[in-house]
């Protein structure tokens, strides 16, 4: 047995916005927990049915320090947060029998939806009690978004407690990050003043510019309250619970189909909103110590302000869950491979075709469209991202729906639940249903046989081998 620690692979994973093909996501992360909590298990000599394999189980050890999502991946962000909080593994592996209670967070949540055996989910959605109050504030009636969070969030205990029994798989001091887009804007100024202003005693002219991304960061931080730079992640006692509840809803407040949230200094205080934004511009979100502060001399101090789906600007906070690795475990080992990376679940990945024909504009009618969709997609651009990915050499790969291992044989509409602009699955808990079983299929396949290092090890030619440092310590598995 090795004499020094198994080595750790440090896992972000980053949920993207779904609508309601937040069912494949579920489905993708019930997998991931059920197959770390095997291996935890067989690692400990204790998976009934294994035994005559427990021998030849890696002891090294991957853990989930950063998890971030924007819309129904935020919310499943929070799910697994919560899943994971409370222990009780307990996987959804037969796809027999749809719908019914399934003590699961993500069946019961993403499949059943608010389902109640009396009417469904849509025909709630369009139920008018939402206008009582003579506010026409949504398409749908979003009261079926509250209850469902309502249900899944609906949590006992004492946060002390949990965190003491959490699996090695989830870091103590996990972070947790929600993408909300901001109907007011966070005036950031730039001075174009010169020295020539000072001497002449004037006033220099300051250019501002206008910040509409912000998101809800929370720190899990060893179940004890961290500073007010950041969010409790503490679900057990209700003011910190409430605010995991806003903030949940709000993700996923796709805009004009389900209502806009309130944020008010209950919830983000100004003193959270500056430094959330200074993380955000300089991607810091690792740090917990001052940053270099921003321009705030224009801050509109209190802020309160209104926020939609996170999807809006940032719908795979990618960069911002590796910015959290980055901060802790620096660049990679000093042999060049990575010992941490991030994993993406997007049901929608934006694949584009080469062999799409671009057809200009004829007239205003066609135009105006084209003007809303280029700033919609230039809100998205990922700038900083895309030099990261080219420049470092972290792991980073993507869960995404495929019915069919063949490239050739892959089917162009693969997920159920993506008709109606994504929200597909709410005509049927069929779509549903199936959705959720290929995120579990899509998640097998893919750690299988992509979430995985080098091992090539020439007994002959040892200067040959080619072996993550993460296998170094093994004993067993002597590949040839």
């Amino acid at each position: 047995m090795p004499t020094t620690p198994a080595p750790t692979f440090h896992l972000g994973i980053t949920m993207a916005g779904a609508g309601s093909a937040g069912c494949y996501t579920g489905g993708a992360m019930d997998y991931l927990f059920e197959i770390l909590d095997m291996w935890e298990k067989a690692k400990n000599k204790n998976l009934p049915g294994y035994e005559q394999w427990y021998d030849a189980v890696p002891q090294h050890s991957v853990m989930i320090d950063a998890m971030g999502g924007a819309s129904a991946g935020g919310m499943t962000t929070i799910m697994s947060a919560i899943y994971g909080l409370e222990g009780k593994i307990n996987p959804v592996r037969d796809a027999s029998t749809t719908g019914g209670e399934k003590q699961n967070i993500f069946y019961d949540s993403w499949v059943n939806l608010d389902d109640d055996g009396k009417q469904k989910t849509l025909d709630k959605a369009f139920e008018r009690d939402d206008l009582n109050d003579n506010k026409f504030v949504s398409l749908l009636n979003s009261k079926i978004i509250d209850d469902i969070a309502d249900k899944a969030l609906n949590v006992e205990g004492s946060l002390e407690e949990q965190v003491s029994r959490l699996p090695p798989y989830i870091s103590k001091d996990m972070d947790l990050l929600l993408s909300h887009t901001m109907l007011r804007g966070i005036p950031l100024g730039i001075s174009f003043s010169t020295n020539s202003d000072t001497v002449k005693g004037v006033q220099g002219i300051e250019h501002n510019t206008f910040e509409h991304f912000i998101v809800s960061q929370y720190k899990l931080n060893n179940g004890e309250k961290p500073n007010a730079n950041f969010l409790w992640l503490n679900p057990y006692e209700k003011p910190y619970a409430d605010v995991i509840s806003l903030t949940t809803k709000a993700t996923g407040a796709f805009p004009v189909g389900l209502k806009f949230r309130e944020v008010d200094q209950t919830i983000f205080t100004d003193d959270y909103i500056k430094a959330v934004t200074e993380r955000i511009i300089y991607n810091r979100f690792g740090q917990v110590d001052n940053i270099t502060p921003l321009n705030w001399d224009n801050f509109p101090a209190p802020f309160d302000f209104v926020t939609v789906d996170g999807g809006a600007i940032n719908n795979e906070p990618f960069g911002e869950v590796l910015g959290i690795l980055k901060h802790r475990y620096n660049e990679c080992y000093e042999n060049g491979y990575p010992k941490y990376g991030v994993v993406m679940i997007d049901p929608f990945p934006d694949i584009v075709s080469k062999d799409d024909v671009y057809k200009a504009p004829a007239d205003l009618f066609s135009v105006v469209p084209g003007i809303i969709n280029t700033l919609y997609e230039q809100s998205k651009v990922k700038k900083a991202d895309i030099v990261e990915a080219a420049m470092s050499p972290y792991f980073r790969a993507e869960i995404f729906p495929r019915r069919s291992i063949s490239e050739s044989e892959a089917d162009a509409h693969p997920i159920a639940s993506g008709t109606v602009y994504a929200f597909g699955g709410f005509l049927d808990i069929n779509f549903r249903h199936y959705d959720f079983f290929l995120g579990r299929d899509n998640a097998k396949n893919f750690y299988r046989y992509y979430f995985s290092f080098e091992y090539t090890k020439d007994v002959n030619n040892p200067s040959a081998s080619i072996i993550h440092p993460i296998h170094e310590h093994e004993h067993t598995h002597q590949k040839v």
